[in-house]
């Protein structure tokens, strides 16, 4: 769910925090640069004219792995004929980020290996009877 705005309260619900204790407004601010996607115009974040637009569900799930990170060290417990499932915490988070990793929006990249757009341009240009000269 693409957004030009983030609205901190939201994403906080949407990752299970009741409070900003554990991810104030500058932290997630910082997430989101990492959560860009294309705008309305399909401008990606290079182009000049981009919008900046926010991947939200995408931001929520890199919330939802860290804090399953942070579960990880939880442990299951069985004594006295009792037993405590710690270790299904961090389980949980694992299914919300993947919940809301698939909300996300598609992520596009185009990979060039040094060397090789020179030599596509030089191809292209061949094949139109142009010259970079």
């Amino acid at each position: 769910m693409p957004s030009t705005t983030l609205d901190y309260d939201a994403i906080r619900r949407k990752a299970g925090e009741a409070t900003a204790l554990n991810y104030p407004n500058s932290l997630l601010l910082t997430m989101a640069g990492d959560c860009l996607t294309f705008d309305s115009d399909g401008r990606a974040p290079d182009d000049t004219e981009y919008i900046t637009t926010y991947d939200i569900a995408r931001l929520v799930a890199d919330i939802w792995d860290e804090k399953a990170a942070a579960a990880s060290c939880c442990f299951d417990y069985s004594g006295d004929g009792a037993s405590l499932q710690r270790s299904q915490i961090a389980d949980n988070y694992r299914k919300q980020a993947t919940r809301w990793r698939a909300r996300s929006c598609p992520r596009v990249m185009r990979v060039i290996r040094d060397g090789t757009q020179t030599m596509i341009e030089d191809e292209e240009n061949m094949n139109t009877g142009e010259s970079n000269a």
